[in-house]
């Protein structure tokens, strides 16, 4: 047996979804969990929890005991039973009548600039499997906490509101915590912070406010909010609440908020396992990792699961160019230039969707957006300028940026300046090597650091 007839068999009996794939795919070629992880931007520990129950899933399905170190050599070893074969035919055939024989893909949206929210609606939010089926799988679980982490324009706000959506659809109630709203965070203080959330969430949830009845100066401002949770707002609804709280960078400028709200979320969090009624809430965290959270949160440790941004693949690059209406990608001439695009910019979401906005409403000739893209007059100068401010304000991180941009060899740098360079998205870690993420930093930051 292939490992391709192995997926397909397995998908035929509905034991197949994106992450199993990729576990069954990478366990062929023989690569650790560790490694996987990083590749495809999870949690080690999600995965090996997945696995662990794969291993049973296909072992049960194939009448034999398959762990990951044996799985390639019993899989090879096996033959495609007639029964195997034709589950697999007619789930084929019942796939060939899913998509009507003319059907062609039209975009009825008008494009816009990109680096905003992507709306709800738009054919140009691009789906990046299985990020989306884990983060509404998980909004699922009672008390649970997700954290979107991605340098700025990777998409996380634009995820956000789809979150929210999708809570909605199950018949959930819904709350979003703008942090940008606070003006001034150093200037308040914690109970002002607290008091103010909790009107907040009061008013989305239409309810009314009660909580001059429970706040009670004595206790504290974390102890009155979740006694207001408790006691109050959860007990007055019957649904769970997803709370997806963006701009909580904001907060960093000010620690001792950053960290009593980050307090909160875990206080709530192991509410849940002892409160019936605390199992309601479900919070989502938007947090731009260029900016590094002001201290060591130990205390947040295995509360949450940590959602990472991958970069688009090739052929979701390639299905978003054609919601452009660019044509071409599909053509021999074209892939290979639109493989050139994608190796300048390493699938970063914004700067593709920026490359097909030029391309598509301005007309720009690709060569010529190319040859310009690393320079001042390309059409990425003010994204790298920001980028280049912020090296040029931390000479230590200029000075650890510069060792990989010239560097043709394995460097070591200060663990914590390439964790901080990785974050702001401007290097890869690929074992112990340290690269740039894409061929652009490289060009650019040559030229101008």
């Amino acid at each position: 047996m292939r490992l391709e007839e192995l997926l397909k068999l397995m998908e035929a009996t509905g034991h197949l979804n994106s992450v199993q794939e990729i576990i069954l795919c990478q366990a062929w070629e023989g690569k650790t969990y560790s490694s996987m992880a990083q590749e495809y931007h999870f949690d080690a520990d999600y995965l090996k929890k997945v696995a662990h129950k794969l291993w049973h899933i296909v072992s049960a399905l194939l009448g034999q005991s398959i762990s990951k170190a044996s799985f390639r050599s019993i899989i090879e070893s096996l033959e495609i039973t007639p029964q195997q074969q034709q589950l697999m035919t007619s789930y084929d055939s019942h796939l060939q009548t899913e998509i009507p024989a003319n059907y062609q893909y039209s975009n009825t949206n008008p494009i816009e600039f990109p680096g905003h929210l992507i709306s709800l609606g738009s054919t140009f939010y691009i789906e990046r499997p299985p990020l989306e089926s884990i983060v509404f799988r998980e909004i699922e679980q009672p008390g649970n906490i997700l954290w979107l982490k991605a340098p700025q324009k990777m998409g996380k706000s634009s995820l956000l509101r789809r979150i929210i959506a999708r809570a909605a659809s199950l018949n959930y109630q819904t709350v979003t915590i703008d942090f940008q709203q606070i003006t001034t965070p150093e200037l308040i203080s914690l109970d002002q912070l607290f008091r103010w959330l909790c009107i907040n969430i009061t008013q989305q949830l239409e309810l009314n406010l009660k909580l001059d009845h429970i706040w009670e100066q004595e206790m504290g401002s974390k102890l009155n909010c979740i006694r207001y949770f408790k006691q109050y707002l959860l007990p007055q609804i019957s649904q769970p609440v997803v709370m997806g709280c963006d701009g909580i960078n904001l907060l960093f400028h000010a620690p001792q908020l950053i960290q009593e709200i980050l307090m909160l979320l875990r206080s709530c969090h192991e509410e849940s396992k002892r409160f019936e009624v605390m199992k309601q809430i479900r919070f989502i965290l938007v947090h731009s990792t260029e900016i590094e959270i002001p201290f060591y949160p130990g205390y947040l440790d295995d509360i949450g699961l940590p959602i990472l941004f991958p970069p688009f693949t090739l052929g979701q690059t390639q299905e978003l160019a054609l919601r452009y209406q660019l044509d071409w990608v599909v053509e021999a001439k074209g892939v290979q230039q639109l493989k050139a695009l994608y190796n300048l910019i390493g699938g970063h979401p914004y700067l593709t969707q920026l490359a097909f906005y030029y391309l598509a409403q301005m007309e720009i000739p690709l060569e010529e957006l190319l040859q310009q893209a690393p320079t001042m007059a390309g059409i990425y100068r003010n994204f790298l300028q920001h980028y280049l401010m912020i090296l040029n304000a931390q000479p230590e991180l200029k000075s650890a940026f510069q060792q990989v941009i010239k560097s043709e060899k394995n460097i070591k740098l200060n663990p914590i300046l390439a964790h901080q360079l990785e974050n702001m998205g401007l290097v890869r870690l690929q074992g112990n090597q340290i690269v740039p993420s894409c061929q652009l930093y490289q060009l650019y930051f040559e030229a101008h650091l």
